[in-house]
């Protein structure tokens, strides 16, 4: 007996095929390349060439001719739908990284009809006495003996567990596809999804993570369950020459689906199963830390640090400790959104106002945004942006961008702003202005700082000391006047200890350094007054801008400018005052009061009568914070642009000699 020469031919071809497809990838990676665009493209054109070489043999088994010809197939479909999708897509054409591997995988996407061709004429053939119809019957491997006892059962078995009998494929080949298959895996996602929606919100973020592990785990054991059964039951089909075409076709599908998955898995990054198996073991890879605490007043809790797993259980367990909480102070630059909308939840439940005096962003503004009063300083910085999917695909992307914006809606977000936040990507984040987050009622009312009180975050006294050490400005002010620095963390630790706020705290502090700023000035020369005095007159526009009641507190000096004005300006104090600080003593002498009233007098004379009039009067205006403002700016923009003579006596009488 003797085989055909196209199938000796194609034999050998196939031979030297996978010969050059070995060459190939070791020189190309000895130089530095890459062999293949993928490693499922070299696994399955190499598992359809060594298949065909050893199914073509004249003794091979049928089960591997009929695995061979499903391979051969599977690579010139696959060869097909690549070379339409390079034609019609940039994208792909912009992943070929290896033009060795494409041309390889053509060559064996052309080869696959002929292999399959001989794969069909592979038996061996008699030399005289054999008819032209039983040759032509082996167009798939004839049912001979060897093949009958290969097949497990000919005929369905209508008993035993159904699950076992699809795994040994005696199920009817439409039932092992459609029901086990397509309906079955429609289930378990209709399942998957409306556990994962019911649980999201409202389930511990371990949990959540446990049922997605789960469903990772059951979808691969399912996927592995059906394709064996599958392949099993077309096979047997196969063996007995029943259903051939879509049997042939079943098979072909299988192998396609096996590269499509070897593809997914050796090229999908594997830090986002790794992430998730560690949260569904209750441990978060998240990096920075978190700190939730109650005030010392017992009227707020205040969270600081990212928004880890577990986040809104501490928060939780604070609020729980604190019943008489009205207020959750958030400073965080986000973190899982899970945590986010458990806290949001949490937020609306308690109905709590929420407060920001430094940042929020990202998943910390769902938590924001379900204040009953959301209230943040001008200064705050609230941060916008579509969501990152650790796992990628512009699917999961669409999804999870979607349910993000619909939980803006719901927080009542105008379209305007909500359509900026879909267009900020999720590498990049937009800090709305103050105007614009008052325009979308992100902001319901304006805080001047000092609400809240971080400084319960510290520790101890020594911690205070610590910070207060870190600020360039009360170092220059503690070189100049030794013991400031103590006595500032003597008076703002007492306060603290009584339950104050940031704000009472910080104006006891400041109340030290404003009592030494008398001594500074006196013995300042005239240029540094003037510096100073353009530094008040540029804080107190800038206040005003925010508010009257921001301007009053910076001509009172109790603003926290860091807080409530553009931070040049707060550096630009710095910078003044460190300079002033630094300056030696003037030695020119002060003017005397009767000049120093005269001058005065004469800058006063130059402003307009209405706001001369409230500057004069000014116990009368007390419940104007608007007007008094108005006269302090008028007052300093009057006195500026004053002759040099007339601005330093007016300057020197203001600073220098008390009035």
């Amino acid at each position: 007996m003797q085989q055909s020469w196209f199938v000796r031919s194609m034999r050998r071809i196939d031979a030297l095929f996978v010969l050059a497809m070995v060459a190939m990838s070791v020189w190309v990676a000895m130089q530095g390349g890459q062999p293949w665009n993928s490693f499922s493209d070299g696994v399955f054109c190499g598992l359809a060439a060594v298949t065909a070489c050893l199914g073509l043999r004249a003794a091979a088994p049928p089960w591997l001719r009929r695995f061979a010809l499903a391979c051969a197939l599977a690579v010139t479909v696959f060869t097909i739908v690549d070379g339409v999708a390079l034609l019609v897509s940039p994208d792909v054409q912009a992943q070929i990284v290896s033009r060795s591997g494409m041309i390889f995988v053509v060559l064996a996407g052309v080869l696959g009809p002929f292999n399959a061709f001989a794969l069909r004429r592979a038996g061996p053939r008699m030399a005289a006495g054999v008819g032209h119809a039983d040759a032509a019957a082996a167009v798939i491997p004839e049912a001979t003996p060897a093949a009958t006892s290969e097949a497990i059962s000919a005929v369905p078995s209508r008993r035993g567990n159904y699950f076992l009998r699809h795994w040994r494929g005696q199920l009817p080949l439409w039932l092992a596809f459609w029901i086990n298959g397509v309906l079955f895996g429609l289930l378990f996602l209709f399942a998957h999804g409306y556990l994962a929606l019911s649980m999201k919100g409202h389930s511990s973020l371990q949990l959540l993570s446990l049922e997605s592990v789960a469903a990772l785990v059951l979808a691969f054991l399912g996927l592995m369950w059906w394709a064996v059964g599958l392949w099993r039951c077309a096979d047997v089909r196969l063996a007995h020459g029943r259903a051939r075409k879509r049997s042939v076709m079943v098979q072909i599908m299988l192998v396609c689906l096996a590269w499509v998955t070897l593809e997914v898995a050796t090229t999908a990054p594997l830090g986002p199963i790794k992430d998730l198996a560690m949260l569904a073991i209750g441990k978060d890879v998240l990096g920075g830390d978190i700190d939730v605490k109650v005030a010392p007043d017992g009227r707020s809790v205040i969270l600081v640090g990212f928004l880890h797993q577990g986040a809104a259980d501490r928060v939780r367990q604070a609020l729980d400790a604190a019943p008489q909480a009205k207020t959750l102070v958030l400073s965080s630059p986000g973190g899982r959104l899970q945590e986010g909308e458990l806290l949001a939840n949490l937020v609306r439940t308690r109905q709590l106002d929420t407060y920001v005096d430094e940042y929020c962003a990202s998943a910390c503004t769902y938590a924001f945004l379900a204040g009953h009063e959301r209230a943040a300083t001008p200064q705050a910085r609230i941060g916008f942006h579509r969501p990152y999917s650790p796992f990628g695909g512009k699917t999961i992307d669409v999804i999870a961008g979607e349910d993000m914006m619909e939980r803006y809606r719901e927080a009542g977000l105008p379209d305007w702003f909500i359509e900026r936040v879909a267009d900020t990507p999720s590498e990049s984040v937009w800090y709305p202005t103050e105007q614009q987050l008052t325009d979308a009622r992100v902001v319901t009312r304006v805080s001047l700082g000092g609400e809240a009180n971080r400084f319960a975050l510290l520790k101890d006294r020594d911690s205070l000391l610590q910070a207060l050490r870190r600020e360039p400005i009360f170092v220059a002010y503690d070189r100049r006047f030794p013991g400031t620095i103590d006595k500032a963390v003597e008076q703002g630790w007492a306060v603290q200890q009584r339950g104050g706020n940031d704000g009472e705290i910080m104006t006891a502090m400041r109340g030290v350094v404003a009592a030494t700023l008398p001594a500074l000035l006196r013995d300042t020369d005239v240029p540094g007054l003037e510096r100073f005095g353009r530094l008040v007159l540029t804080e107190l526009n800038a206040a005003r801008a925010v508010s009257p009641q921001a301007c009053v507190q910076v001509s009172e000096g109790t603003l926290d400018v860091t807080r409530t004005l553009p931070p040049a300006i707060a550096a630009e104090e710095v910078a003044v005052v460190t300079q002033l600080l630094a300056a030696p003593p003037a030695r020119t002498p002060a003017p005397d009061a009767r000049t120093a009233n005269q001058t005065l007098n004469a800058v006063l004379g130059a402003m307009p009568a209405p706001l001369r009039e409230v500057l004069t009067g000014e116990r009368a205006y007390k419940d104007r914070p608007d007007l008094s403002c108005d006269a302090n700016i008028s007052f300093y923009e009057t006195l500026l642009k004053q002759p040099p003579a007339t601005r330093d006596l007016a300057l020197q009488a203001m600073f220098r000699a008390g009035h």
